[in-house]
């Protein structure tokens, strides 16, 4: 277990906690499956995995009815040649990011199905990630952000934006390791009269530049989630001072 420690947000009255137990984690998954569509038809299909069992499932809920919100999923690698095994290095040979980080944290799977819960989820849940990083000293937070749709071409402008404003160091982005891949120089290259603008960027990938985040220099095509999806980091120290600021009162608040 990573951490016991659970926070209330006063303003929201969300709360946020690592699972108690098998079941609880059960449950995570069985909301993810429901909520990405896995559960809508027969055949149903859940949307665990064979990296479930090595993550810790967060759970996001009401505090008052106890009903889920939210749900994400964390891993914590004090080794960072581990993350190269990892779900996220299964897409991204993430070799660069061990040389640069002796401790590091993964999430994914972040679920929440209700968009105007979005912002409160993610402000408490980045308080949350904040003080785990805290106990485990990992210096940066990484996963896969996904655009729902499997067709790149569907995306082209939010790509083309992340492209021109939010790859990483050269020395620290990922290496193409899936055979289904947008390179994004080759994207910038043709002529594509989309307008690329962060208002095609998802609210999800906008909070998390807004963190300070960068992205890999290419997207991976995961059919089998139906989605399009970009390596993403953020490095703690790399935090605007504002936004580290609002997570540490709310850390003081709960």
């Amino acid at each position: 277990m990573l951490a016991t420690r659970q926070l209330r947000d006063p303003i929201s009255k969300l709360v946020v906690r690592a699972a108690s137990s098998s079941y609880e984690a059960y449950e995570a998954i069985a909301f993810r499956s429901q909520t990405f569509g896995r559960m809508a038809s027969p055949p149903a299909h859940s949307d665990g995995d064979q990296f479930d069992g090595e993550f810790e499932h967060i759970l996001i809920q009401d505090s008052q009815t106890g009903d889920l919100v939210g749900v994400v999923r964390v891993r914590s690698y004090r080794n960072p040649c581990e993350i190269l095994s990892g779900y996220t290095g299964s897409f991204y040979d993430l070799t660069p990011l061990t040389v640069h980080h002796s401790s590091l944290m993964e999430m994914g799977r972040l679920c929440v199905p209700q968009k105007k819960m979005v912002p409160a989820v993610v402000r408490l849940l980045w308080a949350y990630l904040i003080s785990l990083s805290q106990i485990t000293n990992a210096s940066a937070i990484f996963g896969c952000t996904s655009f729902l749709g499997n067709n790149p071409y569907l995306h082209q402008g939010a790509l083309r934006y992340l492209a021109r404003t939010s790859v990483g160091p050269s020395e620290r982005v990922p290496i193409v390791k899936a055979t289904n891949v947008v390179k994004f120089d080759e994207l910038l290259e043709s002529k594509c009269h989309d307008t690329a603008s962060l208002a095609q960027v998802p609210h999800l990938m906008r909070s998390y530049l807004a963190m300070g985040a960068w992205v890999s220099d290419h997207a991976v095509v995961d059919d089998f989630l139906d989605t399009v999806h970009v390596f993403t980091a953020i490095e703690l120290e790399n935090i605007p001072a504002n936004r580290m600021r609002v997570m540490r009162n709310l850390l003081s608040e709960c």
